[in-house]
């Protein structure tokens, strides 16, 4: 109440609600693989949950969520039908459809005072979770004072608040924020100079999380990792009958849309490195599998070859 009038205040900012709601119906997978499947949005007392199916389409990375202009259409025709439908009395349109839907939900949460999307992306969905509390708390605040260094600014504050959850921070974090990719660099290379923040990998996989002496010791500082599963109800390609066990598991996990890493791979079957690109190199020798990128690459992965 204000005053003796009602004011309606949202529990989420309306542009996040809609970019999560447009974003999911474009890019959801609508192929007989996932028919009888819906969007889902889920809203409960300390969090927010839009689920979408279908994973990630083209050369897009997790890594590079909230970068500008990072986008590529699964649903081309869609996509343009809702970037020339305008929303009900304004003269924004319904979807933008050049990578801008990300950026701008990270930008709302961070004006509300927001903590930022998690983002969980598997080769049949991705999630979206919106934790519904501020970030920058009377708590959080009283916490960063009492590390006792000054003079930070608004984006190392925010990055802190983060890290102090147990997540990580990106450059690309900071750039959803709306600050500069060399800018957000130098903020979290500060951080690191400060002894407030570690970082963990190089050049563009590159994150940070809570430095060792200031992490609870209940908080897990390692960056998450993006699950992959087999999928059970999708046969493989028959171009080759000599293959391993362990071969016919990996191409279990690929498609012919969604590029996976060899990690990540790793990581599903439990083997070794070297022993997943071994496989995988028969594997495109025999024409089931292609790279998305040259050997040395860091943005290398892999996925089914074109069904002819």
């Amino acid at each position: 109440m204000q005053g003796s009038l009602r004011e309606d205040r949202l529990e989420y900012p309306i542009e996040v609600v809609r970019e999560l709601v447009v974003n999911a119906l474009m890019h959801r997978d609508y192929s007989p693989m996932s028919r009888g499947t819906q969007v889902q949005v889920e809203l409960f007392a300390d969090r927010l949950v839009v689920r979408s199916p279908g994973g990630l389409y083209g050369p897009v990375d997790p890594d590079d969520f909230g970068a500008p202009d990072v986008s590529s259409s699964r649903n081309a025709l869609l996509a343009k039908l809702l970037s020339e439908t305008r929303l009900s009395d304004s003269s924004l349109f319904v979807a933008e459809n050049r990578g801008s839907g990300i950026p701008t939900i990270m930008r709302s949460l961070n004006a509300a005072g927001m903590s930022p999307p998690r983002f969980n992306v598997t080769l049949r969905k991705v999630e979206v979770t919106v934790p519904h509390h501020a970030l920058l708390t009377d708590e959080a605040l009283d916490w960063v004072t009492s590390l006792g260094q000054g003079g930070l600014t608004p984006p190392q504050l925010q990055a802190l608040a983060v890290l102090r959850t147990g997540a990580s921070v990106r450059n690309q974090t900071l750039q959803g924020w709306g600050v500069h990719p060399a800018d957000a660099t130098k903020e979290l290379t500060n951080l690191v100079a400060r002894g407030l923040a570690r970082k963990v990998g190089d050049r563009r996989g590159a994150s940070y999380v809570l430095a060792d002496a200031h992490a609870s010791p209940d908080t897990d500082q390692t960056p998450p990792k993006r699950p992959i599963s087999p999928d059970p109800d999708r046969s493989v390609p028959a171009v080759a009958i000599n293959r391993t066990s362990r071969q016919q598991q990996i191409l279990a996990l690929l498609d012919h849309e969604t590029p996976v890493k060899a990690a990540e791979i790793t990581e599903a079957l439990g083997c070794s490195y070297s022993a997943i690109i071994k496989d995988l190199n028969a594997l495109i020798e025999s024409g089931n599998v292609r790279a998305t990128a040259p050997a040395r690459s860091r943005r290398r992965a892999y996925r089914l070859t074109n069904p002819a």
